[in-house]
């Protein structure tokens, strides 16, 4: 054997044992679990266990559905584009984030994996301590020609 197929053998085989080696193994035989987008409403929050409870309408049921979510140490909450706690999270806040499925025989159970939450903020002008007026009183008349 001649050098140059020795080396194309040994890069073969080095090559097969990196594909063998980063592959991930096959899935267990009835794991069932997907990852979905879901956009909804923050309708109770357990910080005690960790879950959300969140208020979603359904396409494939046609109505509104309330799902409990698990919120894990590994789930991201971004409030306004920035890092947040479950602790952070208000009641009848909008929400939108990807959810994992699992399915546990007949049983489903959601697992946040990321939230993001956007929140409208009053702006104050840095002079004075009073939002900006919101009224029609406050808008002079125009006196037309």
């Amino acid at each position: 054997m001649t050098a140059t197929k020795a080396c194309r053998r040994v890069l073969g085989v080095t090559a097969l044992f990196f594909l063998v080696a980063v592959t991930p193994g096959c899935a267990k035989k009835g794991d069932q679990s997907k990852i979905i987008e879901v956009e909804g409403v923050v309708a109770k929050i357990d910080l005690a266990h960790g879950t959300v409870t969140v208020r979603i309408y359904s396409q494939k049921h046609k109505q509104e559905l309330e799902r409990i979510v698990n919120v894990t140490e590994e789930t991201e909450i971004l409030i306004n584009g920035g890092l947040a706690e479950l602790e952070d999270v208000k009641i009848g806040e909008k929400a939108v984030g990807s959810i994992k499925v699992v399915r546990e025989g007949d049983q489903k159970r959601y697992v946040a994996l990321n939230v993001a939450i956007e929140r409208a903020e009053v702006l104050v002008a840095p002079d004075t301590k009073t939002p900006p007026a919101t009224s029609d009183d406050d808008i002079p008349a125009s006196t037309g020609a």
